[in-house]
């Protein structure tokens, strides 16, 4: 079901020009919903989706975070399944900024408040950082090191508490070695772990692997 050869270009799109330079997007779990980080402003950006993950209807919300007291770019957002943790990857420090929303305000981008920060490269030596994908369970997390085309992968003991991850130095896998890709900007992960998939200006790649 993940395979390239299936793929074809839907012609839809969403040009983000009147909002400002977006470096990272993703979706909730549903996506209705699409979230943007703009490095040129510092500032998270929310759009409504109908269909579901039909980015062509994507509408403003009007709803936004600024986040320059924290970082000023922002390569990678992800968020916990029920909504109730954001995280960013941070370019500039090589680390995962944290933001929380109480109950009832999950996935509502102005109700999230910065909560703590996970320094990547303190524990890894990862430098450049470009992307991350978590494991669906929560229990593993992969981040990109665009410098040496490299994903390094972390271990948390407790589903979803990055401030508690862990990395072995066994546990990396260099794009550049595997296929030859030097450009890596962004990854994915196949939902069965078994595909990393690498992104480039250019083209994208994808790799059998056991992650």
């Amino acid at each position: 079901p993940y395979s390239f050869s299936d793929l074809y270009y839907q012609d839809k799109n969403y040009n983000f020009t009147s909002e400002g330079s977006m470096n990272a997007v993703q979706f909730n779990a549903n996506g209705t919903k699409m979230y943007a980080a703009d490095y040129g402003n510092d500032i998270f950006y929310q759009y409504s989706l109908n269909p579901a993950f039909d980015i062509s209807t994507a509408n403003y919300d009007g709803v936004s975070l600024a986040f320059s007291s924290y970082s000023g770019n922002y390569t990678g957002l992800w968020f916990k399944p029920d909504g109730s943790v954001m995280y960013a990857a941070d370019n500039a420090n090589d680390s995962i900024d944290i933001y929380t929303a109480s109950s009832g305000n999950e996935y509502v981008l102005n109700q999230y408040s910065y909560s703590s920060t996970k320094s990547l490269s303190a524990i890894s030596g990862i430098t450049d950082l470009r992307s991350i994908v978590f494991k669906s369970d929560g229990s593993k997390f992969f981040a990109l090191c665009r410098l040496t085309y490299t994903v390094y992968e972390f271990t948390m003991s407790s589903a979803w508490d990055v401030t508690g991850a862990q990395h072995s130095s066994s546990n990396i896998y260099n794009f550049n070695t595997a296929v030859g890709e030097s450009n890596t900007r962004s990854i994915y992960v196949t939902p069965d772990g078994t595909q990393p998939v690498s992104y480039t200006h250019l083209r994208a790649h994808e790799t059998k692997a056991n992650l």
